[in-house]
């Protein structure tokens, strides 16, 4: 079953002048188990280099933080302004890459929020098509 999603919000960014790369950022947000929360993310980009990438699994969001996601090239996403009520969820979530011959730039700066547990109507869908099976 897949994970229930709470918010999903993107950002899409072009940098450089002569050596131009545009990035596309999809993050969501999903609650991975009963009160623990995690980050999916799809990244789309052209330019100096093409393509696409995206998680196999949820990067753990729990708390304020600065986190490397990935070593090389170096993504690095920041968490502020956590705020968890036992019912819904907010947190401020930016995301820097190292972008080769551009340097480290903003891709992703956005507030995800929303209710999850049994105040998420997706989360309901979801088990209401499970116990129908």
């Amino acid at each position: 079953m897949a994970n229930p999603i709470i918010d999903t919000k993107t950002d899409t960014n072009t940098f450089g002048s002569i050596l131009k790369e545009t990035i596309s950022a999809t993050i969501t947000l999903v609650e991975t188990a009963p009160g623990q929360f995690g980050l999916n993310y799809q990244f789309v980009y052209s330019g100096i280099k093409s393509g696409s990438s995206s998680s196999d699994t949820p990067i753990a969001a729990s708390a304020n933080g600065t986190y490397v996601a990935n070593p090389s090239p170096k993504v690095t996403y920041t968490i502020a302004g956590y705020s968890d009520t036992g019912t819904s969820i907010s947190m401020q979530v930016t995301i820097q890459v190292d972008i080769p011959a551009l340097g480290t730039k903003t891709i992703f700066n956005e507030t995800l929020s929303g209710s999850y547990g049994t105040d998420n109507l997706h989360s309901m869908v979801n088990h209401i098509a499970e116990i129908s099976k």
